[in-house]
């Protein structure tokens, strides 16, 4: 089988079988574009150790973050084990993938004072059309006040949202689905935006006027313009507020096992990191109580 082929083939399976997300089928895609361009294979029945070496040498040379070099090398262990789950090679080549060694980096997070400023109102006047400004106050609410993704947020659709109950249907990485709790607070923020747009005609819930979807481009677009003009001088990303969603509900007390479910985390482990940031946290206040210990 040409080689093409075989990575459409999986890449269907992807979508379609395993339900992946548009971002996580276009990493796929570009990773193994790169695998058939640098390795030179041509067919599954002349895929080897050579071509995986050559690939190997070849991002090496490019010098790739050990981030961006694990993904890479996971695209391609799930690509041979779709291989092999169809009997189109015999030899499991993942035993010779040499995965680098990860530094577990700790979560982000905004401070407290950047989110109080968020919450203002001061935004409102650098805006000309207000109910932009409603639609892009309720965004950034649901992104700390619930914890969503980038990408959470611009598939969000209407009939998702139940502001009656307070909660938000939510499908993440995967397709899996959760529900997540509105606060009474963003829920206010996020009601009013909803009245002032209950006549544009759209599926999506935080859509441009003319009921078009927004970019997650857009998204970020959006909060550059909010940090610029409220003068926030540290780093702020969607995934930032969204740890920040998490700390301060482990810093409340809150249950890890439901935060993992707020957040859509399928393993525990991932949550975890988050009680490293606390006590992080805890180290910094003592510090600075104690400048000589």
């Amino acid at each position: 089988m040409k080689i093409e082929q075989a990575v459409e083939d999986f890449l269907l399976y992807l979508k379609y079988e395993k339900g992946y997300s548009n971002n996580t089928f276009s990493s796929y895609n570009i990773d193994l574009a790169q695998l058939i361009k640098w390795s030179k294979v041509k067919d599954t029945d002349s895929f080897t150790l050579s071509h995986i070496n050559e690939y190997l040498l070849q991002m090496k040379r490019r010098g790739f973050e050990k981030k961006t070099l694990t993904r890479k090398l996971s695209s391609l262990s799930s690509f041979i084990n779709y291989l092999l789950k169809k009997g189109i090679i015999k030899e499991n080549l993942k035993v010779f993938l040499d995965f680098p060694r990860q530094n577990r980096r700790l979560p982000k997070t905004v401070s407290k004072e950047t989110i109080k400023k968020m919450r203002g109102q001061k935004m409102k006047k650098f805006y000309v059309d207000e109910m932009v400004y409603l639609r892009d106050r309720a965004m950034m609410a649901l992104m700390y006040g619930c914890g969503l993704r980038v990408s959470e947020v611009a598939n969000l659709s209407v009939k998702d949202v139940d502001l009656t109950r307070r909660t938000l249907r939510i499908f993440g990485k995967g397709e899996k689905e959760r529900v997540v709790p509105i606060a009474e607070v963003i829920c206010e923020k996020t009601n009013e935006f909803a009245i002032a747009w209950k006549e544009i005609v759209r599926t999506g819930f935080f859509t441009k006027k003319n009921g078009s979807s927004l970019t997650r481009q857009r998204i970020w677009e959006i909060i550059k313009d909010w940090k610029r003009h409220l003068d926030i001088q540290e780093k702020i990303s969607p995934h930032m507020l969204r740890h920040t969603f998490a700390t301060l509900l482990l810093e409340n007390d809150i249950d890890l096992r439901f935060i993992q479910e707020m957040l859509g985390h399928s393993n525990i482990s991932t949550t975890e990191i988050y009680t490293a940031v606390n006590t992080g946290r805890l180290h910094d206040v003592y510090r600075k109580a104690h400048p000589r210990s």
